[in-house]
């Protein structure tokens, strides 16, 4: 996951996965300064996921399409 510019890399933020059905995957926090973060969903189904990450004000939702080879 590349991290959104548009959120504020001074506070802590939150990345939670869930699926289509809103059940939460995956929560942590995250830090800001890193310029990628890596994901494990591999345990999961194959699908649309919806992907958050929060600064507290401001989220940035996306989708990630997961497909097993």
């Amino acid at each position: 996951v590349v991290l959104p510019e548009e959120l504020d890399p001074g506070r802590l933020w939150q990345l939670t996965i869930r699926d289509l059905k809103g059940t939460v995957i995956s929560s942590r926090e995250i830090d800001p300064l890193q310029p990628t973060i890596p994901i494990d969903i591999s345990a999961q189904s194959e699908g649309i996921y919806v992907l958050t990450i929060t600064d507290g004000r401001k989220s940035v939702t996306g989708k990630i399409v997961f497909e097993k080879p």
